[in-house]
């Protein structure tokens, strides 16, 4: 959306959420969630264009809790944001199966770019861990097999079910080297009533 365009009385309460009050910043993001999917316009709008890093990562933030549908382009946009923590918001967001799944998002070619590319230190490390749970993706395998060792540790052990998903598929190999072994211990399942992310899903709308 351009930044020419007039999202509605929803961009008051956007750019309220630059006040230096607290309690002020916290109602507009109270009367934005009231909004709905009507605030999803002036919400896009201060993700792609405001200039104050903190109101871009509340419009990142409200777009991805709302769950609605039609906003992952401004999702995947956000990953390329200036600021490290708007584009770290946008990655936990992607590495969220479910919210990802709603989005309708590949989250894989984006987790990559981030973990190979980003310059910030937190955000790549991120995606590694990201990348360990989408295992035994080969677009995931690979590209953690392309990072040095050191960058690996830091990012953290693997999760016991990646690990275990990794050494039957021969992920593990790919990883460090070393030849599958073991069975595999299964992924977690989805606890029954688990909500799915779905248009406004997690705000009852």
């Amino acid at each position: 959306m351009s930044a020419e365009t007039d999202p509605g009385p929803a961009w008051a309460l956007v750019e309220m959420l630059a006040a230096p009050e607290a309690t002020r910043r916290m109602r507009a993001v109270a009367q934005l969630r009231a909004l709905g999917r009507s605030a999803v316009p002036a919400l896009e709008r201060g993700l792609a264009n405001h200039s104050r890093d903190g109101v871009r990562r509340w419009c990142a933030h409200l777009l991805a809790d709302g769950g609605y549908r039609g906003v992952a382009a401004a999702i995947v946009g956000a990953t390329h944001d200036r600021t490290a923590a708007v584009r770290l918001l946008a990655l936990r967001t992607l590495a969220d199966p479910l919210r990802s799944a709603a989005f309708g998002l590949d989250p894989v070619p984006h987790l990559v770019r981030l973990a190979r590319f980003d310059r910030s230190k937190r955000v790549r490390r991120t995606a590694l861990r990201a990348l360990r749970l989408r295992l035994p993706d080969p677009r995931a395998a690979a590209a953690l097999a392309a990072e040095p060792a050191h960058d690996r540790t830091a990012a953290g052990p693997m999760p016991l079910h990646a690990v275990g998903i990794a050494a039957a598929t021969g992920g593990l190999a790919a990883l460090d080297g070393r030849p599958a072994e073991g069975r595999a211990v299964p992924a977690p399942a989805v606890p029954a009533g688990t909500p799915a992310w779905g248009d406004g899903a997690a705000a009852g709308r």
